[in-house]
């Protein structure tokens, strides 16, 4: 179980009255999924989330929406994670203190919106920070298998709504054809093609 307490200024306009953005302070005290098993063989690394110990999380979220134009709008969201420590695990002692699996410090959002007519589409980056791939924090080399790397993607999305029955859409993501570990390696760029059809 997890308890969670936030402290929010909330989402506020901002002059011009058409900008919308919020601060948020949070806290999380979790009590699961802490620690993994780890279980090496000679072709095979797997890992097993057990409930074994208690943590702690402490970060900053801000938000900002910006209508830039009749038809395009900003957004963008960013967290800030200092704190995500172990504080006691039972079954992996050797991790209390550590910073939590999976918890990247850093992680940005940003990008574009747009609506015109029959048409729609984004423009988003994400940035995610490095982090630790293991509950003691014996992983410190970040780009190889088993690590995770900070990475920044680029996706974009183009929406054709052809009547209220038929929607076609194409998206590309990772533009930039980034190459990074997150456990395994990336798929670098990739394209879906889609259509939607509703009776």
């Amino acid at each position: 179980m997890a308890r969670r307490s936030t402290a929010c200024l909330g989402r506020t306009r901002i002059p011009p009255a058409d900008t919308a953005g919020y601060v948020c302070r949070f806290q999380t005290r979790s009590c699961h999924k802490l620690c993994q098993y780890l279980t090496f063989t000679t072709t095979l690394r797997e890992a097993t989330d057990v409930n074994a110990g208690t943590g702690i999380t402490r970060g900053i979220e801000l938000s900002v929406d910006q209508v830039l134009t009749g038809w395009l709008k900003l957004h963008a969201n960013y967290t800030w994670t200092p704190t995500a420590r172990t504080l006691k695990n039972s079954a992996s002692p050797d991790s209390e203190g550590k910073r939590m699996p999976n918890s990247p410090k850093h992680i940005l959002t940003a990008g574009l919106e747009t609506n015109w007519h029959d048409w729609s589409g984004s423009l988003t980056g994400r940035h995610v920070s490095k982090s630790f791939n293991t509950a003691e924090n014996i992983d410190v080399f970040h780009n190889v298998y088993g690590g995770n790397q900070a990475f920044w993607l680029l996706d974009t999305k183009l929406i054709y709504t052809w009547n209220k029955m038929a929607e076609f859409s194409f998206a590309a993501n990772n533009l930039l054809n980034e190459r990074y570990f997150q456990s395994l390696i990336s798929t670098g760029r990739n394209y879906v093609a889609q259509v939607n059809l509703r009776f």
